[in-house]
């Protein structure tokens, strides 16, 4: 559990590259993140290989992994996110 003050930014990482069946690590032709924080409609992003984030939320960091940064004004409560 982490605790995150209202009006700051927050970076969401993924925790593991992206693999494919076979373990090798890679770019997912989509990638998506979605988050909610308590009495909030869900937010999320689509990231597409080849065109990214129109958005520029989701940032392709290496081969299979990602970050995305969320503003909190505004978003008090408790969060919930994924990849």
């Amino acid at each position: 559990m982490s605790t995150i003050y209202e009006g700051t930014s927050i970076r969401f990482y993924t925790s593991q590259p992206f693999t494919s069946i076979s373990g090798t690590v890679i770019d997912p032709d989509v990638v998506t993140f979605s988050y909610k924080v308590q009495g909030l409609t869900e937010v999320t992003y689509t990231y597409t290989n080849g065109t990214g984030d129109p958005t520029g939320t989701i940032v392709r960091d290496a081969t299979g992994t990602y970050h995305a940064d969320i503003d909190s004004t505004n978003q008090p409560g408790n969060w919930v996110w994924r990849w």
